[in-house]
């Protein structure tokens, strides 16, 4: 038995085991491809065109991998058509009739790959056609037409009911401010944070709206149905307008906010102004960082009983030293 050239090893190792699993994956492909076609042939025979549409769109992203595979299928094949042309001149009769009888068979296996390809291009073409016939009746715009109209009123309901929300915070906040509470001063302005801006945004459904109006000139409605769409679009920028000014609001009202300032408390001009004795400093303190005055009354009641308990002649009540304290700006 004589041994096997470089020539007829390689075409053994690396061509034919390659040229073998192109031919096992078109041949598991056919089926596949198969069913696909009988699926998209039976959508098109379908008289409900909003029905046909659909399935061929979903047809089609179904049997997608499938036309990529097809297109990988051709390109392997003709990458080693390319490596068996690179092969030198053979040099016997043996390595010649090998490279022969592999030539014939990666030429039959991709004319078969690209037909098959070509085929599959031109039945998209055909379902693509199908579609867009199936558009015309105006059923895909009427969905958007659709889709348009909610937008616009959960649009316009949000920014409304943010509206209202961001008004009372505004109230909430000078409430704050003039009880230098700062913390729930800082909760506020996050929470009208979050309301200044729907989602989506004002600028994002102007934009569909522009989008949608330019393709309401080739909708493809009835003649009645245009008729009422040229109604329904004033009516609708209306709306539009309408939540633009309240998102301006809730803009408007997150400034004013974040330009509020809490003035922080100064418990040694306090204490000082009420004559508060050193001892009882740090009681004091501890009064006035409470957020609600009433509680804060309840608090300098308490030390005055201490302070009277202790011998101290101490004749204002907490009610009335809050009502001084806030009379000099301390409280």
């Amino acid at each position: 038995m004589s041994k096997k050239s470089k020539v007829q090893t390689f075409i053994e190792t690396e061509i034919k085991p390659r040229a073998d699993a192109i031919q096992k994956e078109h041949d598991q492909q056919l089926p596949r491809l198969k069913a696909l076609g009988q699926h998209l042939g039976k959508a098109m025979d379908t008289k409900d065109s909003s029905v046909s549409a659909a399935l061929l769109k979903l047809y089609l992203k179904t049997g997608e991998p499938e036309f990529v595979l097809a297109r990988d299928l051709v390109a392997r094949a003709s990458s080693l058509m390319a490596t068996l042309e690179k092969l030198p001149a053979a040099d016997s009769a043996e390595d010649f009739k090998a490279i022969e009888e592999m030539t014939k068979k990666l030429s039959a296996l991709e004319g078969k790959l690209k037909r098959n390809f070509a085929e599959l291009k031109a039945g998209q073409d055909r379902v693509n056609d199908a579609m867009k016939r199936s558009e015309k009746d105006g059923s895909d715009f009427a969905e958007e037409w659709a889709v348009m109209e909610s937008a616009v009123e959960k649009h316009l309901a949000s920014a409304k009911s943010r509206r209202e929300q961001t008004n009372q915070l505004v109230t909430k906040a000078y409430q704050a401010v003039a009880a230098r509470d700062e913390a729930g001063f800082a909760k506020l302005l996050a929470q009208s944070a979050k309301l200044r801006q729907g989602s989506p945004t004002q600028a994002e459904v102007e934009q569909q709206f522009k989008a949608f109006c330019a393709k309401s000139k080739a909708s493809g409605l009835s003649k009645n149905a245009q008729d009422q769409l040229a109604r329904d679009l004033p009516g609708l920028r209306k709306s539009l307008d309408e939540a633009a000014n309240a998102e301006d609001a809730n803009e408007g009202n997150y400034n004013d906010i974040k330009a509020l300032k809490v003035k922080p408390l100064d418990p040694k001009k306090a204490a000082a102004l009420l004559k508060i004795p050193a001892k009882y400093t740090d009681q004091f303190k501890r009064a006035l960082g409470l957020v609600e005055p009433s509680k804060v009354e309840y608090a300098l009641d308490i030390l005055v009983e201490r302070m009277i308990g202790d011998g101290i002649k101490w004749k204002s009540k907490g009610k009335d030293m809050v009502a001084a304290l806030k009379k000099a700006d301390l409280l």
